[in-house]
Parts: C-alpha cells; sequence; structure tokens
C-alpha cells in the first residue's frame, strides 16, 4: 500500500492564495459569486526560523553514528561528513572527488545536485544557493562534548579522513561523487534511510537538514567567530545566524560578574563622583587665581 504523504503548510499556504485569486475573479469578473469564501479563511502563518531549530545533542549524533555503522559505513561516513561540514543537501550531495583536499581536511563546494531531480534524465548539478563557491573545513568536532569549535584538532573529528578514503567511490574517478558514483544518492533513498537509521538508534525524529543546524548551534554555542560560522554554512549573511540562532550565541556569551556583598560593618567607601564641566571650570579658575597670586608675590 502506497502512504500517501500530508500536504505541507507551506504547499497548503500557495493553495490558499492561488484559490483566493480564482475566487476573486469569480466575483469581480464573472459575478457568479457576491463574496469571496477564501477570504475569511485563516491564514497558515509561517513559523519563525528559530522555532523550527531542534539540533541534536552530541550523544544523540554519537548513538546515530554507531548504529550507522552497524548497518552501513557509506551512510554512516555521508552524516560524519555533513554535520562537521555543515553544509546543504544538495552541496554534499554535489561532492566530487576532486573536491576534497584530504591532506587539509578541507572540501571545495561548487555546487548544487538536488537529490530530488536527480532521477531526471540529463539532470546537471547547479550552482550553489548564494552563487559563490567556498572551500570549508569538514573535520569540526560536532560529536564532542567539548567547548573546542576549531577544526582538525581531535582525532575523533578527523575519523571523518580514513572513513572518507575507505569509501569504493574514491577509486572510481576524479570527477565521481563522493556519496553515489556515477550519480549521488536520490532524495527518496537518503530520506528512507535517514528514518530507519533514527528509529533503530531510538532517537527523535527530525528532518536530515537538522544536521545542518546542528552544526552551527553547536560552533555559536562553544564561541566561534560568527563570520567563520557564515562562511562554512555558506550563509547569506550574518544576519541570517543573529536571527536564526540567537539563543546559542547567547549561550556562549560569559556570564555577569557577580556584585561583592558587603555586611553593614563592611560599607564599600563612596565611590568619587566624576566631576561635571563647570565643576571643572570653576575649578581650573581658582587655579589660575592661585598662579597669579603666586607670581605676585615672587
Amino acid at each position: 500500500m502506497t502512504r500517501v504523504r500530508p500536504i505541507s503548510d507551506p504547499s497548503l499556504r500557495i493553495g490558499l492564495v492561488a484559490l483566493a485569486l480564482v475566487l476573486d475573479r469569480a466575483v469581480k469578473v464573472h459575478k457568479v459569486l457576491t463574496a469571496n469564501p477564501a477570504r475569511g479563511v485563516v491564514r497558515f502563518a509561517r513559523p519563525a526560523d528559530d522555532d523550527r531549530v531542534d539540533p541534536f545533542t552530541p550523544e544523540e549524533l554519537r548513538v546515530i553514528l554507531r548504529t550507522a555503522a552497524t548497518s552501513g559505513a557509506e551512510f554512516a561516513t555521508f552524516i560524519r561528513f555533513w554535520v562537521q561540514m555543515g553544509g546543504r543537501l544538495g552541496e554534499v550531495s554535489g561532492v566530487q572527488n576532486h573536491d576534497l583536499d584530504m591532506a587539509k581536511g578541507k572540501v571545495h563546494i561548487r555546487r548544487t545536485y538536488s537529490p530530488g531531480r536527480s532521477d531526471l534524465a540529463n539532470y546537471r548539478p547547479g550552482p550553489t544557493k548564494t552563487r559563490t563557491s567556498r572551500v570549508v573545513s569538514f573535520t569540526h568536532p560536532i560529536t564532542e562534548m567539548i567547548s573546542e569549535w576549531r577544526p582538525n584538532v581531535t582525532d575523533e573529528s578527523r575519523r571523518i579522513i580514513a572513513e572518507l578514503d575507505r569509501l569504493p567511490t574514491r577509486r572510481v574517478g576524479p570527477e565521481a561523487f563522493v556519496f553515489g558514483g556515477d550519480k549521488p544518492w536520490p532524495a527518496w533513498k537518503i530520506h528512507e534511510k535517514w528514518r530507519a537509521l533514527l528509529a533503530a538508534a531510538k532517537v527523535r525524529y527530525r528532518n536530515p537538514e537538522m544536521l545542518r543546524h546542528t552544526f552551527a548551534s553547536a560552533l555559536l554555542s562553544r564561541n566561534a567567530p560568527l563570520l567563520y560560522v557564515q562562511k562554512q554554512g555558506g550563509w547569506k549573511s550574518a544576519a541570517v545566524l543573529l536571527r536564526v540562532y540567537s539563543r546559542w550565541i547567547e549561550e556562549a556569551m560569559p556570564a555577569p560578574p557577580e556584585l561583592p556583598s558587603f555586611t553593614s560593618d563592611e560599607q564599600p567607601a563612596p565611590a568619587r563622583q566624576a566631576r561635571t564641566h563647570a565643576a571643572a571650570s570653576q575649578a581650573q579658575v581658582g587655579h589660575d587665581a592661585r598662579a597669579e597670586a603666586i607670581s605676585a608675590n615672587v
């Protein structure tokens, strides 16, 4: 039996707009209706970006990776690579062998391969969402409970290098896709494997794109520079990060220093009040008058 996916809120929102336009024409042009019934329908509110961010914890990621390794090493490598470099799904799917710099633990992101269109005949990858290429690290310590955010520092984060080298696609050719070979994995295969994996790992389901949010929230909560995170993930501007990930940035901010407490017998000396401009001018006049008196007596 084929499972029918429910219509998403964005699709319903678009459908409501189209229906309202059609019924408006029926009222104003054809005059077959006296009123537009769609105008009274409550609009589907677009949820705030930060409400959709539900990142995985490092412990959840480790459980997911351990479970994936027992069922398919290639998919486990795909997940670790994705969460440690922070790109979009299409960018991860579009990585080819010649894009990888294994010595430096970096990858050149220069194309997007839409997994949803990969089954179409003669489909070719397009540019990234921002239409710019970038070189990013894929060895960030996202799966570890540490305060370190820099790439290429921990042994755990560098495991991805050996895992990539073991992929059979690495021996195909420079233009082969790292995850798929001749063609990247199709979207249905990625989502099917992901759903089965989270069920086996007993981890609460979230969309696989949450790996990208996990990357950003982890780095920002560890005090990584905002512009660094922006460049790594390919966000259009730092303003997007400030809006979407504000609560993780606040977590990274140091707590304000505690004010000292004093007993009634140990009150601090009153702070010296700063002189106003008028008081300072009056003091200067007095100083000048004393200086003239001293000069007259010399």
